[in-house]
């Protein structure tokens, strides 16, 4: 798996527009095949900044979204938006799920809340045990 990470900086008074443009531009990424999750994600200390992840099953499938007009027309509009981006290639070598809670559980009391079981780490073999 491919994961782009895009570093924005809108222009300031123009997040809304952003935000928006870019759930539309995300919604026609994910009718391409191989896209992935897509996620938005905005600084809360500084709410011009912007960091838009996107996972592509493979760099084919990524370049043929990159190469088509909905992506340049879209960007085009993105573009407008904002005051600087930079971009990073990525390949996902490895993701982990949550656990999920045991069935009847309160989870909202467990939040946080250290592993039931204990977990080593032999770091001579190279593993864990739970």
């Amino acid at each position: 798996m491919i994961r782009t990470v895009l570093e924005m900086r809108v222009r300031e008074g123009r997040t809304a527009e952003f935000e928006q443009v870019w759930r539309t531009a995300a919604a026609v990424a994910a009718r391409y095949r191989g896209a992935g999750r897509q996620t938005m994600l905005r600084d809360p200390v500084d709410p011009l900044a912007y960091t838009i992840t996107a996972d592509w099953a493979t760099r084919e499938d990524l370049g043929r979204y990159q190469s088509s007009r909905d992506r340049q027309e879209l960007s085009e509009v993105l573009e407008r938006l904002r005051e600087a981006a930079s971009k990073t290639l990525l390949e996902v070598v490895a993701q982990v799920a949550p656990a999920p809670a045991p069935v009847g559980e309160d989870v909202s009391t467990t939040a946080g809340a250290p592993a039931r079981e204990p977990v080593t780490v032999d770091a001579q073999e190279g593993s864990v045990h739970a």
